[in-house]
């Protein structure tokens, strides 16, 4: 913690139970402890400035007017990238949202790659995970016209694929991943196929490919948590008794909030897209393969095992321990939302819901 011309004062006093209102508020653990760690002292005369640094760095750089300079810069960058990719009359105010959704996107440099990049999920509870990433991705790099930011991000996370599931908790300085989400793995197929329709890169398909054939080959053949496909109906089960890997992933104690192992409705919508997504990235990459394409009419025709007739919508997860789950949910939103699991009557090639549920 530095600051040109300043005195600094050294200190370790702890300031125990600290109320936190707001984590009362949201229910969380609301009490803290916190550390006084130094002070720093400096006469700051009317119209001047003085710039705090507060690094890892053995010598940090206190220049902060070029500091400012280069934020400056690149946030002209962004805005030039996004005024270039913007639709016709968007409005003005739109530009603070890009700048606002820059604020998540991260460097993550590795030994291999120092110019690998991450997505935060969330300031200030959350660093990058797999799931949220790959979901953000199309809007925050793809809309907004940085397109090779997209590209590290993908790299990034083709780099840390594991038995077929993409990490769920991205590891930090020391850790390991933890892979306990089944549709993080199935949400980056959507952001390759994403990527490659926005900028028509068949050079990352191709690099890529070999980890999405091998991704889909764990599922076939079952990967942690009970997820794989059920060779009965071609759909994608997942889940074990006091684990939770939708992302409604509540956990007080050891009880599930929202136990859904079987099938989940968004998982299998997920699954379906995934294939679809894979046949048509194959062709890209000269490895066109017909089994993409059977399975991707496995998992519609038993897709239609979902609709639960007396509801006049989908159940939320089937096969499950206790049998079917009809609760209303959002998550059956996916089975007609991505973009290769719409139903016929929309025109596309996805599976058949009933007229009444798609409208």
């Amino acid at each position: 913690m530095l600051a040109e011309g300043t005195a600094a004062e050294p200190a370790h006093e702890w300031y125990l139970r600290y109320g936190l209102a707001r984590e009362a508020e949201r229910g969380l653990d609301a009490v803290d402890d916190n550390l006084h760690a130094g002070t720093l002292r400096i006469a700051l005369a009317p119209g001047a400035s003085v710039t705090v640094v507060l690094s890892s760095e053995d010598a940090p750089s206190l220049d902060g007017a070029a500091a400012w300079a280069r934020r400056i810069a690149h946030e002209s960058d962004v805005l030039a990238r996004w005024r270039t990719a913007q639709p016709a009359g968007a409005p003005g105010w739109v530009d603070r949202l890009a700048l606002a959704a820059d604020q998540f996107v991260v460097r993550r440099p590795l030994t291999a790659d120092p110019g690998a990049m991450s997505v935060i999920a969330g300031y200030h509870w959350f660093g990058d995970w797999g799931r949220d990433t790959m979901v953000s991705l199309p809007g925050l790099c793809l809309c907004t016209g940085r397109a090779e930011v997209a590209r590290h991000i993908l790299t990034t996370f083709a780099r840390f694929v594991d038995q077929g599931m993409l990490p769920n908790v991205f590891p930090d300085s020391g850790e390991k991943p933890e892979y306990n989400t089944a549709d993080a793995a199935l949400w980056y197929f959507e952001a390759v196929r994403a990527y490659h329709a926005a900028t028509q890169d068949a050079g990352l398909v191709k690099a890529l490919f070999p980890v999405l054939a091998d991704m889909i080959g764990w599922h076939v053949k079952g990967t942690r948590y009970g997820i794989g496909v059920d060779a009965a109906d071609g759909l994608l089960r997942a889940g074990e008794p006091g684990v939770q890997v939708t992302w409604m992933d509540a956990v007080v104690g050891d009880r599930v909030v929202t136990p859904r192992t079987g099938k989940p409705v968004e998982i299998n919508a997920l699954w379906y897209n995934a294939l679809r997504a894979m046949s048509s990235l194959a062709r890209v990459a000269g490895q066109h393969d017909a089994t993409w394409d059977q399975m991707a009419g496995r998992a519609a025709a038993g897709f239609d095992r979902f609709w639960n007739e007396a509801a006049g919508a989908c159940h939320d997860v089937i096969d499950g321990p206790a049998g079917a789950d009809p609760t209303l949910r959002p998550n059956q939103i996916f089975a007609v939302s991505l973009p290769r699991a719409r139903s016929r009557r929309s025109g596309s090639d996805g599976w058949s819901i009933p007229a009444r549920a798609s409208s």
